[in-house]
């Protein structure tokens, strides 16, 4: 996702299916400077966690028609916690990044 042009591509094959939210992974996003560009490219809200140009770095995107209903309640480097509301129901949304390793992950989960 750091090409600009694959970039594109990606947030106008959601934005044709009309998905609200989409929870990526493995995005290297590394600065806060990079995903305000990316959220501006992906024209809704753009929730992440920095990862570095060879690891982590996760991002949920949320479409403009959800931006008022979504909000951002927990996040750190491996969980991104969103709430969002909907014909008077409301959802919990987790993109969760686990390790890879399996010990790591058993400890994790």
């Amino acid at each position: 996702m750091k090409n600009k042009n694959k970039r594109h591509t990606i947030f106008s094959f959601f934005r044709k299916r009309k998905y609200d939210i989409i929870g990526l992974q493995e995005c290297h996003i590394s600065t806060a400077k990079e995903a305000e560009q990316w959220e501006m490219q992906w024209g809704g809200k753009l929730f992440y966690s920095l990862g570095t140009n060879h690891s982590l770095g996760h991002i949920t995107l949320v479409s403009k028609s959800c931006m008022q209903n979504t909000q951002c309640i927990y996040h750190d480097n491996r969980i991104i916690l969103l709430e969002t509301s909907t014909n008077n129901s409301k959802l919990l949304i987790a993109n969760i990044y686990a390790p890879q390793s399996p010990t790591d992950k058993i400890a994790f989960f």
